[in-house]
This record gives C-alpha cells, structure tokens and sequence, in this order.
C-alpha cells in the first residue's frame, strides 16, 4: 500500500500544481520596442526588387561602311568610269543604309567655256544620280547642281590638277 498512497501524494501534487500555476489559451500582446535586435535587423534588410531589364546597346549595322566619295570623269566626258562605278556602289550602300540625302555637285577644269562647262557638269551629276538609282538609291534623296568652273579642288594648271576638278562631289545631307 505504500506504492498507492505514494502515486496518489504524486497526482494530487500534479493536479495542484496546475490549479495555482493556470495557464491562460491567448498569450497578452507583447508591445513593439524600438530598441530589439531583431527589429532593427529587419529594418536593415532591404526589400528585394525586381532586377533592372537589360538594355541591349544599339547595334550599328552601318559600320563597316566606306565613307561617301567623290567619283572622276574624264576629260570633256560624263560618261562614268569603271573606278568611279565601284565608288558609287560603295557609295549607293552608304546612303541606303544610312537613309542620307544627297547633293551631287557636278564640275569641271578650267578649260572651255563658262556655259560648257556647266552643261557638263550638269551632265556628270545627273549621269551619277542615274547610277545611284539604278543601284536602288531612292531618286527623291538625290539632287543634282552643276558648279562647273566656278569651285575647283585644285588651281594649278596641270593634268593632274585638272583631273581632281572633274569630278562628281557629294555632299550628305
């Protein structure tokens, strides 16, 4: 008997235990303190974001490109050359793939006539415009102007002087 009346001092002594102790089903509300680690941790942490969308770089289809150059004629011609027909096809690439409009400025050396040689210089620059077009230069971003004589390259009254000065000349727009 001793074994029951030992197990009964136990359970009563349980039972007490749990009258004086209660425990209440909520927990009371905690106020927030200003000065807990874990706060001022969380404050630290940034909000994590969305990354910033990748902005590709502009692609420049343009740039193995050759620069616009001027084409020759010889003289008393504006028939085009071969050499100045591969200029206007590097040229007629430039200008398409670029979008640019274009004035083709016709000129001549100093011999002959005022009046000739402005018809001729007219002449070599709508000779250049026709090329251009036929290589699929749009016509409407091409003009043409003949300054003849009036603006040499070059002053000196040799061959090889004369031959800068008959020239197309492009001027980009």
């Amino acid at each position: 008997m001793k074994k029951t009346g030992f197990v009964w001092v136990v359970a009563a002594l349980f039972a007490a235990g749990m009258l004086l102790s209660g425990c209440p089903k909520n927990p009371p509300p905690s106020e927030p303190v200003a000065d807990e680690p874990q706060q001022q941790e969380a404050a630290a942490v940034p909000e994590p974001t969305a990354p910033a969308p990748l902005q590709e770089e502009p692609v420049d289809d343009t740039a193995g490109l050759k620069p616009v150059g001027d084409v020759f004629f010889d003289y008393n011609s504006y028939v085009l050359r071969e050499d100045a027909k591969a200029t206007l096809r590097d040229n007629a690439a430039t200008l398409k793939a670029k979008g640019q409009s274009v004035l083709v400025e016709g000129h001549c050396d100093e011999r002959g006539t005022s009046e000739y040689n402005i018809a001729v210089g007219q002449k070599r620059a709508e000779a250049v415009k026709r090329y251009l077009v036929m290589l699929g230069v749009k016509e409407s971003s091409i003009q043409v102007k003949s300054y003849g004589e009036e603006k040499p390259f070059c002053t000196a009254s040799t061959e090889s002087c004369w031959q800068q000065n008959r020239r197309g000349h492009f001027v980009v727009r």
